[in-house]
């Protein structure tokens, strides 16, 4: 029985193997094969470090601050005061603050997000810094 399966399985693998025998038997060839992953691995090196465009540094502070318009800042800061208010009614709540601490980082306030955070860390020291992890 096994005999049968191993057949069946070399039978399967050449015929799967047929269509692409033409394009794959020049790179069976030690010095060939070696000299198209060396290509293959410089490109990926060298497009890591080469920037994508021109304005590439422009679309990736753009990325890094999503509240840019003035629209979503005024959103944000009106969100950002309906959460205060709450607060002042529930000082202890750690949701709360958190979710104060993630407004104040949108926005680009880090040093007022920090606080939150912590008075947050303090109520539940479970919570997991890495929202606020800067480097």
């Amino acid at each position: 029985m096994a005999k049968g399966i191993k057949k069946f399985a070399k039978l399967a693998v050449s015929r799967l193997f047929r269509p692409f025998k033409p394009l794959i038997k020049p790179l069976r060839h030690p010095l060939v094969l070696t000299l198209v992953l060396t290509g293959v691995l410089l490109t990926a090196i060298g497009g890591r470090f080469y920037p994508a465009g021109i304005d590439y540094d422009l679309l990736e502070a753009a990325a890094r601050q999503p509240w840019q318009t003035q629209a979503n800042y005024l959103k944000a800061r009106a969100e950002i005061a309906a959460w205060e208010k709450l607060a002042v009614v529930r000082p202890y709540s750690k949701d709360i603050l958190i979710k104060l601490a993630l407004l104040y980082d949108q926005i680009g306030e880090v040093q007022k997000a920090l606080d939150y955070f912590n008075q947050a860390q303090y109520l539940d020291p479970t919570i997991s810094p890495l929202p606020f992890s800067r480097p």
